[in-house]
Order: structure tokens, then sequence, then C-alpha cells
């Protein structure tokens, strides 16, 4: 995914088009809410959600390999059926947040003094209510771009 541009571009379009849908498709108030945050924040910072999704993917990749190797080791082959790994990542859910807040954190860090810094502190909570879909989108993307060579 993170080895050729133009595999890593086409992931990360693909990424920011899922979360523009996920974004659209929330309903009532809170949905406005994020909504005209997104808005407002795609308005102050045009091409900044592709640049954070682009800069981040890169980190939690190379975060994630050591969880991929093990998905690999974990599945015997010759089998009549692979499990996706997607359902292996979500199986072992608590690994793969704490392989994802090391990146967050490492980048809210070195900018705790800018505007994304400081929105990545008071998103925190509504980032952790949304680990589960974030997963699900992230996954099948990754399922995506990935080569399998079994």
């Amino acid at each position: 995914i993170i080895e050729t541009p133009e595999t890593h571009k086409a992931f990360v379009d693909d990424v920011v088009k899922r979360i523009e849908q996920h974004i659209q498709g929330l309903g009532a108030i809170k949905g406005m809410f994020i909504r005209k945050t997104y808005e407002g924040l795609k308005a102050v910072r045009p091409g900044y959600i592709h640049h954070i999704i682009e800069v981040l993917s890169k980190d939690y990749i190379i975060e994630f390999a050591d969880m991929h190797d093990a998905y690999r080791a974990s599945q015997n082959l010759p089998a009549d059926k692979i499990q996706p790994e997607s359902d292996y990542i979500l199986a072992h859910r608590e690994e793969a947040e704490q392989h994802f807040w090391v990146v967050a954190e490492n980048y809210a860090e070195k900018r705790k003094d800018s505007m994304i810094g400081k929105l990545y502190h008071t998103a925190k909570p509504t980032i952790k209510k949304h680990m589960t879909t974030a997963f699900e989108v992230i996954f099948d993307v990754i399922a995506k771009f990935t080569v399998y060579d079994v």
C-alpha cells in the first residue's frame, strides 16, 4: 500500500471518499455537528484531510506491520478458506487500537501547539466512540489494496 506512490494515493483517495460517505450518512443533530465541523476543517485547510490520511496511513501501516505478520502466521495453508484480515483485526481489536493510538498520539504531540493538535485532544473521545466503524472502513480498504500471495 505504501510502496508505490500511485497505490498509496489510490488508497488514501478511497479512505477519504469513505470517510465523507460515512459523515454524510450520519443523521440527527450529532451528524449535523460532525458534518459542519468536517466542512469547516475542509474550508479552513483545503486538502488537509487528504494530507493527514496520507501521513497517518504510512505511519499506521508501519506500526501495524507486526500485527499483519501475526495474521499471516495464523493462517494455515493450504486451507479451504482464508480468514479475512479484517476479521482477524476485529478479533484483536484492542491491539489494533493500541497501534492506532500510538500513531495518533505521536502526530498530535508533534503538533500540540497547532490547530490540529488542539482539535485532536478535543475530538479524542468522539474518535474513540467511532473506532469500530473506522476500523471496518480502514481494513476494508486495506484488504482492497493488499495482494495476498497464498
